[in-house]
């Protein structure tokens, strides 16, 4: 029998662990014309759900609601606007002076991004960084436009607007 409170929270992850590597298991009636790799993965993608994806979405959450409580997600200063922009053309301008050797993308990793692909077609591209334009610029409630950067998400929107008791449509 566990004797300290981390043994018995360890056998319980331990139980949880196993219990949820039974339940993803049913990957052994997949086709062998997979990859050993792609059915690995789906062996495994309960476990890697139940103890990575849920527990990051969960500090993903709590980071972007953290920002809108601190009042760091809505930034109507014109100045620090331009500022953040600028930072984006000095790199274009400084990938366009290298002579524009390879093809521009932003360095947002794929997992951010809204696309099913699987890999990476950034590798051979000059990357440019947007992850800091991440701010909500106006809200005029009277026309009913908002105002963002490109980095603002749909949570971070609505966690906005919701108690201003309006919504996106």
């Amino acid at each position: 029998l566990p004797y300290s409170i981390f043994a018995v929270v360890g056998s319980g992850f331990l139980a949880l662990f196993i219990a949820s590597l039974i339940a993803g298991s049913d990957a052994s009636n997949m086709s062998t014309g997979f990859a050993w790799q792609f059915r690995l993965a789906a062996a495994l993608r309960t476990p890697v759900l139940v103890f990575f994806v849920v527990p990051m979405s969960f500090v993903l959450w709590a980071f972007r609601s953290a920002r809108l409580w601190f009042g760091d997600l809505v930034d109507s200063d014109l100045a620090s606007h331009q500022s953040r922009v600028q930072e984006v053309v000095d790199q274009v301008t400084a990938w366009d002076a290298a002579g524009r050797k390879h093809r521009m993308r932003t360095a947002r990793p794929n997992w951010a991004a809204m696309s099913v692909k699987l890999g990476s077609n950034k590798c051979d591209s000059h990357q440019i960084c947007t992850g800091h334009l991440n701010r909500i610029l106006n809200i005029d409630e009277e026309a009913m436009t908002l105002r963002a950067e490109p980095g603002v998400t749909m949570g971070d929107i609505t966690r906005v607007l919701l108690p201003r008791k309006l919504s996106l449509l």
